[in-house]
């Protein structure tokens, strides 16, 4: 079973295959894992891997790795013989063990694969979405719960951050397409038109880029 654990929240994904490949490897991340997050507009940027070979190579000649380049994802590996490093994913194969696979065992004779694919992808949406979690990320709740509260928390954060600022501030947002590894300046200035503030914007890959002085101006685009 490949498996990815979110380091915040503790949602889990697994996948079951019957090789270890760096194919297999990033299928996970592929098939279920990115598309997670993509649904909910947050990018992944770093993943915590072992020192299997599944996981490590050259770039351009590893499947793994060249998938995590591609998607622009750092790759972190655990200290040699140290599996505590990546305690999280450990407890969670603990876990899935006992309740899951020791479980559906002794219950069932399966035929193929796909068809304990099909029970343990039942058992994770119960262990997401429905099975309270008592570490000292989720204090109770569901992975799911706990990752949903996670933006709801960074939004909050800036409500506050912003509403301590003077009218003079800036407050960033909305967007103009920018060539690739490019630095522009921006000058913002108060009612008076005095300036109060100059900050450098880069455009490292090309992403598109904006900015807006106080919440009751309209947008202004680069």
């Amino acid at each position: 079973m490949q498996s990815v654990v979110d380091a915040f929240c503790s949602h889990a994904w697994g996948k079951l295959y019957l090789s270890k490949t760096p194919i297999t490897a990033a299928g996970l991340l592929n098939d279920r894992v990115l598309p997670f997050y993509d649904e909910h507009g947050l990018a992944v940027q770093h993943a915590l891997t072992d020192n299997g070979r599944e996981y490590c190579g050259r770039e351009l000649h590893h499947a793994y790795e060249l998938y995590l380049a591609i998607n622009q994802i750092g790759h972190r590996r655990t200290g040699v013989c140290c599996p505590e490093t990546n305690g999280f994913c450990e407890r969670f194969h603990r876990t899935v063990k006992e309740e899951f696979f020791s479980v559906a065992f002794r219950q069932k004779l399966y035929g193929s694969v796909a068809e304990l694919q099909a029970d343990l992808d039942r058992w994770l949406e119960l262990y997401n979405t429905q099975r309270p979690h008592q570490g000292y990320r989720t204090k109770g709740r569901t992975p799911h719960q706990a990752f949903l509260d996670g933006p709801d928390r960074m939004r909050q954060a800036t409500a506050a951050k912003l509403a301590t600022e003077t009218p003079h501030q800036t407050s960033a947002w909305v967007s103009g397409d920018l060539p690739p590894n490019t630095s522009y300046g921006l000058e913002a200035s108060g009612g008076d038109g005095e300036a109060v503030a100059f900050t450098d914007f880069e455009s490292p890959d090309g992403r598109a880029l904006a900015f807006r002085l106080n919440d009751d101006q309209a947008p202004c685009r680069l």
